[in-house]
């Protein structure tokens, strides 16, 4: 697939991500990037967070299916919209995420020197983009609710929003 920058693919890397149709403007064109709305979730408050406790960011769904697979009973888990940098490098390669491989090994074998480094998401929202960010790229951090989290009819975990409604 060639979408005029670079998809790099590894052995270890599932190549069978179906890439949305709402990353693919960010493929095209990476300063679209600032003008998307990126999500973050944390365990951390509103009194805690800061710019350099997020490290990545991504779609709605991606922020909301991290808390729930990093989901801790007893700590409250806030979801936030997060504001970059306009001025932030962008790393022209793009990375697919495998179902059984960390993107982070990728990335610490072939570090990147830019401020972002997307990647399509293999296992959080698969198919949305998500970018690895450094600490000065982000400008902004709101917070939006809290995500209640509990077990579902299925036995599987469940999200609940509190606070705010995620428009």
């Amino acid at each position: 697939m060639h979408f005029g920058c670079e998809v790099h693919y590894r052995s270890e890397i599932d190549e069978d991500v179906a890439i949305r149709a709402s990353a693919v403007p960010l493929i095209h064109e990476s300063r679209a990037m600032f003008d998307h709305t990126w999500w973050h979730s944390s365990t951390y408050s509103e009194d805690e967070i800061d710019a350099s406790l997020i490290q990545h960011v991504g779609s709605k769904n991606a922020a909301l299916h991290r808390a729930m697979t990093k989901w801790r009973p007893r700590l409250p888990n806030y979801i936030y919209k997060v504001e970059l940098n306009r001025n932030a490098a962008v790393e022209p390669v793009i990375w697919v995420e495998g179902h059984n491989q960390e993107i982070m090994y990728a990335l610490e074998k072939y570090p990147s020197r830019a401020d972002i480094t997307r990647y399509i998401n293999g296992k959080e929202a698969p198919g949305d983009m998500s970018l690895f960010v450094n600490s000065k790229t982000v400008r902004h951090v709101k917070l939006i609710g809290t995500i209640q989290m509990h077990v579902g009819e299925d036995g599987r975990p469940a999200v609940q929003l509190l606070d705010e409604p995620l428009v």
